[in-house]
């Protein structure tokens, strides 16, 4: 049976030239992280589609090399190796090793795709931005949430591996005598936001 919707889920983009991937990584409990892939398409009468393409745990070492090698086995599980167009991502530079390594393997059937066709996620850039306006105001994050449930309060926590993101320490600044972070005031801020957003409408 799952032999034979395999086969139906490939025909989905049979006569399909160019498919694009979610990718996304995340930590759930006891420390165990799953890696999301996503196929988005349009189909002959231009209809957007999208399909989950796996769900599978990173055994070992949360890297580029891991991640790269279990898209690679969903891409030959499915054909799409030549039809992989764009692929979209958080800002973890475990992607960057990802999407090399993907092109070096994929170079011989698919000659277009490289690291040129990452489309960094702007939902999780603007994230990063707001928290860090926020926390420029003293105010911390919160890393959990209360959810009540009839008579029941439980936590959820939310997850993020991104230590080493892009904006990086866009949002902090040192002091010129000891290096210590501390605080933007609001004209910090809103300068980091104005350079942000010409920088997003000055590019392609």
């Amino acid at each position: 049976m799952h032999g034979r919707m395999k086969e139906d889920v490939k025909k989905l983009w049979e006569n399909v030239d160019r498919v694009s991937l979610t990718v996304d990584a995340w930590t759930i409990e006891n420390s165990t992280v799953l890696l999301g892939i996503t196929v988005h398409w349009v189909d002959d009468k231009w209809v957007y589609r999208e399909r989950v393409l796996a769900l599978r745990e990173i055994v070992g070492k949360h890297d580029g090399e891991s991640m790269a090698s279990i898209i690679l086995q969903a891409l030959e599980e499915f054909c799409l190796q030549p039809k992989v167009y764009v692929v979209t991502t958080d800002n973890d530079t475990a992607n960057k090793k990802m999407l090399a390594l993907m092109a070096r393997k994929i170079k011989n059937v698919n000659p277009t795709f490289s690291t040129r066709r990452h489309v960094p996620c702007v939902a999780h850039i603007m994230n990063i931005v707001i928290q860090a306006v926020i926390e420029s105001f003293g105010i911390p994050s919160t890393q959990a949430v209360e959810l009540e449930e009839g008579d029941e309060t439980r936590t959820v926590n939310h997850y993020d591996n991104d230590q080493d993101n892009e904006l990086g320490d866009m949002f902090s600044a040192s002091d010129d005598n000891d290096g210590a972070h501390r605080p933007l005031c609001l004209g910090d801020a809103i300068t980091k936001v104005q350079t942000l957003v010409r920088s997003i409408w000055s590019s392609t």
